[in-house]
């Protein structure tokens, strides 16, 4: 039946359709109906190995090689042909065999965060995953969750829904569980149905689904409703890098057909000029960047989520490590977020703990979440004394705590006694209260006792604890109860509980500081408790004070702005608040934010990394980047070391191959034009491009120095034009020097020397610039890049010891000629070394003055 058919129909009628009731169903029939109507997900598009394989043939690089191909059958060379379409087929089975690890990591990294809903099965309360959700199952909800089904509403507490991911209206929607008066036709008729995907704004409800998966509304609807994705800000960058790259490679190529036309005249062999201009451009454009960078942002992932941090897209991991300014609520990230009772400021201690016992709520004592954090701190840590005394006495009467009133209320009877106490903020209990409790009997609460009592709470708020005041007084029993009998109150004592700080909590902090991350705290805790949390792990300074929301919203942009710089710590913050200073955050920084509540999505949703904790609201959860399994700042600083690491050798592959490519194909572009003599044919131009990029994929599992970690380094294609420029005069210089060297060598001799040698700069360049220290300083290469260096080594022996030398157009070297080509790139790695060393002296990490 369709889900807006259940919204005339009353709660009992929808539980007589769908064969269940308010008890929900009895597991046996759950597994059926599990059978029955399949699993309730929206099937996300997986990419499977069909579509992964077709992808690795699409894109500009595949383009070049099938015309490189093509070009080759029409010159009459058939050996070239077959070798572009081998390579082809190898560049494709790489990048192939690298998404396909890479999808599985995604894959399994999403099962460690499965998506849990309470439902009520055989009359009682259980979790279980959204998926195993059925038609008939009463499902219980409350604020920030995102509702799993269609659910026609059986009890309301004050819901209220967002409904925005269907309708585009951003105003809350209230619901109620009585049914529509007339035929539902619309979703803003349906005031007794809430819809799959939308969000809980406030309250809480239980309703019966009635439709599961693609059945319910937004399934209907799921691709008008998916989410929009965020690109990263690693992603724009490069796909500015590579319009950047093209372009070069665009003006260089119409430069060298030019310059073959001018020189060679009507002579030029038009269809062999265009495969080694074709071969050229192949060789220039890194074309194993995409494979480079997957593995890498993979090979980050499964590091972190060795750690309990998961990624919910590949390019967040380096997001991670582009952080400099980090906001998180102290509570559960930087504390325990475990209450514990540290005090008690009274005459009578053991009374003001038994009061404040006996006007707990009953669930604390079994931890349950219908306890308040200072209820479970005072069963924790009561003694079996105090449990045995609570119960010879009987709870008649209650007014629960709200926020507005700032306490709770209690009536509990013993025998013939008959006490009222109240449990609350201390102002408030100290209007009420008229007398002070002693040992020797009570004594009226003069204004010198309410100030020493001020005083009290204030130094001990300073030092972030909370307080809480107990009061009571005896009351003559009666039916009924209200606020006006809360007067005349003795104050029996203060309670004084504290969140301890994480263990790991101050190193952290000091790990996020030597990193170059700044740590603010955004809470809406009091001013008071942030200061003292923010000082004991030195983020405050001994005198900075802590704004509130309140100071946020009265001061305007400039004045904020130079607020939000030089604080960092903000208390009694609102949503809109954390908003507002995330955008203020992030006109200078790139900003990592903390949150787990329905009241941070709005930060989470602008944030440039959003990070949320496994128990966090759905809402919250649907627009993080990334999820921490483990409540704890040193995860997450630990997060930002690995996406540096993941940064840096992207990077070191950009540096290197720019620079190796550029410096060896501008050699050959100019001899080609002088001589009218082309030093390496195209299929040895690819096979050497082949062949250097299988260490070159190996670079993303590379090791990187501390130095590279103090801070974050940004994407700049000046400077990554910069280094391409100077390393590759550096490569260029060699070749010219070894063309001089062997000019007069026939040409096959050549062509195989030059081919050698061109490998033997580029391993050399990649050991040289796979770390910006000096060589003999660095860590050690990883033991993958040693193994795929040596492996080409291997496949080079390989193909000049069997017929596939032939194939390439190769001749077997002499042994003086090896020699020779041995010295000249030992010297090329010095002079690179050099060279390197000088550079980052004087222009730093990114090409810039230093």
């Amino acid at each position: 039946m369709e889900t807006l058919q259940f919204a005339v129909r009353t709660v009992a009628e929808a539980f007589e359709t769908l064969g269940t009731s308010e008890s929900g169903l009895a597991s046996a029939e759950a597994r059926r109906r599990l059978l029955r109507f399949g699993k309730n997900e929206i099937r996300e598009r997986v990419m499977g190995w069909p579509i992964l394989l077709v992808r690795q043939f699409r894109g500009p690089y595949t383009a070049l090689l099938a015309g490189a191909a093509a070009l080759a059958l029409l010159a009459r060379e058939p050996v070239d042909a077959l070798t572009i379409f081998i390579i082809l087929a190898l560049s494709a089975f790489l990048g192939f065999f690298q998404e396909f690890r890479s999808e599985h990591t995604l894959r399994k990294l999403r099962t460690l965060v499965p998506h849990m809903v309470t439902v009520r099965r055989d009359g009682a309360e259980r979790s279980l995953r959204r998926e195993e959700l059925v038609p008939g199952d009463v499902v219980i909800v409350t604020d920030g969750d995102i509702v799993p089904a269609d659910l026609r509403l059986t009890v309301s507490q004050g819901i209220l829904l967002d409904e925005s991911v269907l309708t585009g209206e951003s105003i809350p929607v209230p619901k109620d569980v009585s049914p529509a008066s007339g035929p539902s036709l619309s979703l803003s008729d349906a005031s007794c149905v809430l819809f799959q995907g939308t969000t809980v704004l406030d309250g809480r409800g239980e309703g019966v689904a009635v439709a599961t998966a693609h059945n319910t509304i937004f399934g209907e609807v799921a691709n008008r409703a998916a989410g929009v994705i965020r690109p990263s800000r690693f992603e724009e960058n490069l796909r500015r890098f590579s319009r950047f790259v093209l372009g070069i490679v665009a003006f260089l190529l119409m430069l060298i057909f030019g310059a073959h036309i001018l020189v060679r005249g009507p002579s030029v062999n038009v269809p062999e000029l265009a495969l080694f201009i074709i071969a050229i451009a192949i060789g220039i454009v890194p074309e194993a960047l995409p494979v480079v960078t997957t593995v890498t942002f993979a090979a980050g992932a499964r590091m972190l989520a060795r750690k309990h941090v998961v990624v919910r897209r590949l390019s967040a991991v380096q997001d991670l490590g582009d952080i400099d300014l980090l906001c998180v609520d102290k509570t559960g990230t930087l504390t325990e977020n475990r209450l514990t009772l540290r005090s008690v400021d009274s005459s009578r201690p053991e009374e003001c703990r038994l009061f404040a016992l006996l006007a707990s709520s009953p669930g604390a004592r079994r931890r349950s979440a219908t306890g308040s954090s200072f209820d479970i701190a005072l069963w924790r840590e009561a003694t079996s004394e105090e449990h045995a005394e609570h119960d010879q006495w009987k709870r008649v009467w209650e007014i629960p705590f709200d926020p507005e009133r700032k306490r709770n209320a209690v009536v509990a009877e013993r025998g013939e006694k008959t006490l009222l106490i109240v449990r609350g903020a201390l102002e408030t209990i100290l209007e009420r209260s008229g007398t002070l409790a002693g040992s020797g009997g009570d004594r009226p609460l003069d204004s010198a006792a309410r100030e020493m009592l001020g005083k009290n709470a204030r130094s001990a708020g300073e030092r972030g604890a909370r307080v809480l005041a107990v009061a009571a007084r005896s009351v003559n029993r009666q039916m009924r109860y209200s606020d006006t009998d809360e007067r005349e109150l003795t104050l029996v004592g203060l309670l004084f509980f504290e969140d301890p700080l994480k263990p790991t909590a101050a190193a952290a902090v000091r790990l996020a500081r030597e990193i170059g991350v700044q740590v603010k705290i955004l809470t809406g805790d009091a001013p008071e408790v942030a200061g003292a949390v923010g000082r004991e792990l030195g983020i405050l300074s001994a005198t900075e004070r802590v704004p509130t929301g309140a100071e946020v919203r009265s001061l305007g942009e400039d004045e904020l702005r130079a607020l939000a710089e030089r604080t960092h710590a903000f208390a009694r913050l609102e949503p809109k608040d954390k908003y507002r200073l995330l955008e203020i955050f992030q006109e200078r920084h790139t900003v990592g934010f903390l949150g787990e509540g329905v009241n941070d999505a709005p930060a989470l949703a602008i944030a440039h990394v959003a990070v949320v904790v496994q128990g966090a609201s759905d809402v919250a959860r649907e627009v993080s980047d990334v999820i921490l399994l483990d409540r704890d700042l040193h995860v997450i600083i630990s997060g930002v070391k690995i996406g540096r690491k993941v940064f840096a050798n992207v990077i070191k592959y950009l540096v290197f191959t720019m620079s190796a490519n550029f410096g060896n194909l501008f050699t050959i572009a100019v001899i080609s034009v002088i001589s009218g003599f082309l030093p390496l044919l195209p299929a040895q131009i690819l096979l050497a491009n082949l062949l250097t990029d299988i260490p070159m994929i190996a670079i993303a599992t590379d090791r990187v120095s501390s130095d590279e970690l103090r801070r974050p380094r940004r994407f700049q294609i000046r400077g990554l034009a910069a280094a391409m420029l100077v390393f590759g005069m550096v490569s260029s210089l060699f070749d010219f020097i070894f063309f001089g060297a062997f000019r007069t060598a026939p040409e096959p001799v050549l062509r195989t020397l030059w081919f050698l040698f061109t490998l033997g700069t580029e391993f050399a360049f990649l050991f040289v610039l796979r770390t910006r220290r000096p060589i003999f300083r660095a860590a050690p290469p990883s033991r993958a890049i040693v193994v795929s260096t040596l492996g080409a080594i291997a496949a080079t022996a390989i193909i000049f010891a069997t017929p596939l030398r032939a194939l390439f157009h190769f001749v077997m070297p002499g042994g003086w000629s090896l020699l020779a080509i041995s010295g000249l790139t030992a010297a090329a790695f010095l002079v690179t070394e050099v060279v390197k060393n000088a550079y980052y002296r004087v222009f730093g990490e990114n090409g810039e003055k230093a």
